[in-house]
């Protein structure tokens, strides 16, 4: 993985003839970004080789490495790999597909530029994913990397995994990198045509292990909603981005990429795009109360600003930290929200999506309506993993009343003459 540093992300190559390229990715690119240059620099460092220049190749990575976009990138990429064809004969794997190894092709995979070539049948990463695939691809290429992907076999799959994951590694670690090579080998078939279906090394159904029952993460209760959202001391932009996630149940990555333009004030809906797994772009009546605050903070941001700021995957992991800091601040100290061990975890970010799931089933709402926000397709997932202690969230809703519209409930609310990420 390329090294963040002040400059930008450090890259270390050997080039071959005593020679290494050490050079800073310019920081005009993301880390995912960087990580994916510093694997198509190998690639082409190691197919350089052969050209037996290693001054030349020193010279041309070093202009890869510095270009300060991708599209600059990707320009210089495609004249070196031209000039590697015409030196030496041998470009990129496609010419010769049954060559291709599990890292050659897994890289591939993960960095999203097979879904570039098949957009069809594959969409591009998002940055969390292109960033955790390319991680797990790593580790598993580790041991099998150089193995070409029509001599794969069930034998290398189980070695990869036993030394990519620890042995006390969470059984969803050991999972996911079974995705991985699963994922792989299936686009590998297709679109690809590198594997005949009937040669895959693996099971189509069986290889991945069991999910094993997750642990109990708490919900927010109406009072506690009331005390989080009306305590001053939390910025007004957090308190209504817990109050809409509660609300709203939406996921974490559309809240975080929603802009103004998708919501019609004058019809009172919302609208987010295509979801997990494909799950069709939806529209709903937005929370009315949600409604009135959004329009109050909207002041005179555009439709293409977007509602909430703009945060990196750092940032939102550590709202779950806010939000415990936060519960705190508002003077809420149930042992659930905090509780670590013996099969209960603290409350996080997104459980308050859960929150939504549980108290809208208790306030009487149908499963269709809450899978309508939720984008899921399935009451089994619904139930499985958002709506916890149900018949506890009845008997909370019964005795402390339903959740307050949103504009009701914040206290130091109203007009801010702008953008809630503003504030």
């Amino acid at each position: 993985m390329a090294k963040p540093v002040e400059q930008g992300y450090e890259i270390r190559v050997r080039l071959g003839g005593g020679k290494r390229l050490e050079r800073n990715i310019p920081k005009t690119l993301t880390q995912t970004q960087a990580d994916a240059r510093e694997e198509v620099i190998k690639d082409l460092a190691r197919l350089l080789k052969a050209a037996g220049d290693p001054k030349a190749a020193h010279i041309m990575l070093s202009d890869l490495a510095t270009a300060k976009t991708v599209d600059e990138g990707a320009k210089l990429e495609k004249a070196i790999r031209r000039f590697i064809r015409d030196n030496t004969g041998r470009g990129t794997p496609s010419p010769q597909p049954h060559m291709i190894t599990f890292r050659e092709f897994g890289m591939r995979w993960a960095t999203g530029q097979l879904a570039k070539e098949h957009p069809h049948y594959l969409r591009v990463p998002s940055d969390t994913h292109m960033r955790n695939n390319c991680s797990r691809v790593r580790k598993l290429s580790e041991t099998v990397g150089d193995v070409p992907l029509v001599l794969f076999t069930h034998e290398d799959a189980k070695r990869a995994l036993a030394a990519a994951t620890r042995k006390d590694a969470s059984s969803t670690t050991f999972r996911h990198h079974a995705q991985v090579i699963q994922t792989i080998l299936r686009k590998a078939i297709e679109p690809c045509g590198i594997i005949k279906a009937e040669k895959y090394p693996l099971p189509w159904k069986g290889f991945l292990p069991v999910i094993e029952a997750p642990p109990m993460y708490p919900i927010l209760f109406p009072r506690e909603d009331r005390s989080l959202l009306g305590e001053s001391d939390i910025p007004p932009w957090r308190r209504v981005l817990y109050g809409f996630s509660v609300r709203e149940g939406m996921r974490v990555s559309h809240m975080f990429r929603l802009k103004w333009g998708n919501v019609d004030f004058e019809n009172g809906t919302i609208t987010v795009g295509i979801g997990k797994n494909n799950a069709d772009a939806r529209s709903w009546d937005l929370n009315a109360g949600v409604a009135k605050v959004l329009y109050q903070f909207k002041g005179g941001a555009k439709a293409r600003d977007f509602i909430f700021p703009r945060l990196d995957h750092d940032e939102i992991v550590e709202l779950a930290e806010g939000l415990r800091t936060d519960l705190k601040r508002a003077g809420l100290e149930r042992a659930d929200l905090f509780a670590s061990g013996d099969g209960q975890e603290p409350i996080r970010f997104q459980d308050l999506r859960a929150t939504f799931v549980s108290l809208h089933l208790a306030m009487g709402w149908s499963e269709v309506d809450v899978m309508l926000r939720t984008q899921h397709t399935s009451t089994t997932v619904l139930h499985h993993r958002y709506a916890r202690r149900l018949a506890l969230a009845k008997t909370i809703v019964k005795r402390q009343g339903p959740l307050l519209p949103l504009d009701q409930v914040l206290k130091g609310g109203g007009s801010r003459g702008g953008s809630v990420q503003g504030n």
